[in-house]
């Protein structure tokens, strides 16, 4: 398999008790068809082939469809290619690992959540609230529940 395109397809295929005479590819590129004409029979028989090409046929066109443009000369783009995406992601966990352990140590020491204050900060809204309907209600009218 080489990195050019083959104008070749090879069939393997079992048409006993018949023999083919003459085998011709047609279709087009998206639907390729293998058309047979046995031996004592009349017409041709179409048959639609599905291709499927080899891991290492496809791992080249994989390589092939990476845009050829990208400049692999800088300090970075080298080491793109060199360095695994284990390492990459080993040195991202260092990083996360010496970043928490400078917030333990060095971080802020008040960095605790206080429900207490927020719960009160929420009574004085809805007292607040509350206030605000009862002074745009008219006198004697009721809740909106109809106390």
């Amino acid at each position: 398999y080489g990195a050019s395109h083959s104008g070749t397809v090879t069939l393997q295929a079992s048409f006993s008790p018949w023999k083919p005479e003459v085998v011709v590819q047609g279709g087009d590129r998206s639907k390729p068809q293998a058309i047979i004409r046995f031996d004592g029979r009349r017409g041709v028989e179409v048959y639609g082939l599905s291709l499927k090409l080899p891991a290492s046929a496809m791992a080249q066109a994989a390589a092939a469809a990476l845009p050829e443009d990208i400049d692999d000369t800088t300090w970075w783009g080298s080491l793109r290619t060199w360095f695994p995406k284990v390492g990459i992601f080993g040195g991202a966990l260092v990083v996360v690992i010496l970043w928490r352990l400078w917030k333990t140590y060095y971080g802020p020491e008040d960095d605790e959540f206080d429900e207490e204050y927020i719960q009160e900060a929420l009574r004085k809204a809805q007292a607040a609230q509350r206030a605000e309907e009862r002074k745009d209600r008219p006198p004697g009218a009721r809740g909106a529940a109809g106390r």
